[in-house]
């Protein structure tokens, strides 16, 4: 039997093309589940709502939906000195705390509320240990989310 024949030539071609389309589907398969990474901030996705939904009630939501570990200006905290001791406040309180000028509100907690806007969107930062579509799932499951 001569491996140089016609035939022999075509089923080399054809387990060549079956090799690389079973590759690529298995990549597919792997990125797809795997979820992307965010490139702005690293580990997490950020989630930006309009101000229609209050983000107290946006952070219960998605614990209601299963979501664990988001970040947001509502459960997210601040220590600063409120003489004799340390205490702390979460920064959508940090207002009535230390008011704007208070010397003990120094730039770096002046500008944490930022990591948390976008020009009139809130923002909440949700742990990338679950693929975008899993959230987009979860999101459309939510009726104050979906959109």
């Amino acid at each position: 039997m001569n491996n140089n024949t016609p035939e022999s030539w075509f089923r080399y071609h054809l387990i060549v093309l079956f090799l690389l389309i079973a590759g690529s589907s298995a990549s597919i398969i792997i990125i797809e589940n795997s979820g992307s990474e965010s490139l702005y901030w690293p580990g997490w996705y950020i989630l930006s709502f309009s101000d229609e939904i209050e983000l107290t009630n946006a952070d219960e939501l998605l614990v209601n939906a299963g979501v664990s570990g988001a970040l947001s200006a509502a459960n997210t905290g601040v220590n600063y000195m409120a003489i004799p001791q340390i205490d702390h406040v979460k920064l959508n309180n940090l207002d009535e705390v230390l008011v704007p000028g208070d010397p003990r509100r120094d730039p770096y907690i002046s500008r944490l509320h930022k990591l948390f806007e976008s020009g009139s969107n809130s923002l909440i930062y949700l742990p990338a240990d679950r693929s975008l579509r899993s959230y987009r799932n979860i999101l459309e499951g939510i009726d104050d989310f979906a959109s």
